[in-house]
């Protein structure tokens, strides 16, 4: 990503902190190491003012992408929710999701390789940003700030007592009972699946759109 005076970039550091620092609250360390290393390679990636040598170019593989996240909602589908199945289709597909947010999207320079990407306009932010993704982008992290105020407050006043197990539920206890359901689980993988293909594309094709 190029580097910019936009104040843009800071919602998903806000974002990411904030839900570290619920993870280390809650003890959860595993999780808290987890985000702390996205803050880093986010952090890495923000401030870079060259594209990746290896960086995605050309148009989106939509057809590898959609047959890709029906085979992942098959396996979902038809595997238990926290077997081994599904944890390794999850972390593919983070693996993936990781590999098109650092190396897709960025301009396309005269050589195609490690060039610094072209002057910004700081009146109008990161030429590279897509309006789609910044919007995405702000209704997830909305959605992730919410979420970790929940499952913080449910934790707190459990843990300290202020109220009685069960009265403030975790997001999780809430969920189980429908994901345990097969049409449940189907629909929430189907719903998930979808909105990440469709992210996916939008990012690897924002470089092609805006390239020079």
């Amino acid at each position: 990503m190029a580097v910019t005076s936009s104040r843009s970039w800071l919602a998903p550091f806000v974002v990411l902190t904030l839900v570290t620092a619920v993870d280390v609250i809650r003890a959860a360390w595993a999780d808290a190491i987890f985000f702390a290393v996205a803050i880093v390679l986010a952090a890495v990636q923000t401030r870079s003012p060259r594209r990746p040598r290896h960086a995605l170019a050309g148009r989106a593989p939509i057809s590898a992408i959609v047959g890709t996240a029906l085979a992942a909602l098959l396996v979902l589908t038809f595997t238990p929710r926290h077997g081994l199945g599904a944890g390794v289709v999850v972390c593919l597909l983070g693996a993936a999701t990781v590999t098109v947010a650092v190396l897709g999207g960025w301009p396309r320079g005269r050589s195609g390789l490690n060039e610094p990407a072209p002057a910004v306009d700081h009146r109008r932010g990161d030429e590279r940003g897509d309006p789609g993704l910044r919007r995405a982008g702000r209704a997830w992290g909305a959605i992730i700030v919410v979420a970790g105020l929940w499952e913080l407050t449910a934790y707190l006043t459990w843990r300290w007592g202020v109220l009685a197990d069960g009265i403030m539920p975790s997001i999780s206890d809430v969920l189980d009972p429908i994901l345990d359901t097969f049409a449940g689980k189907a629909a929430f993988a189907a719903i998930w699946l979808a909105g990440g293909a469709g992210l996916l594309i939008r990012a690897w094709r924002t470089g092609e759109d805006r390239c020079v």
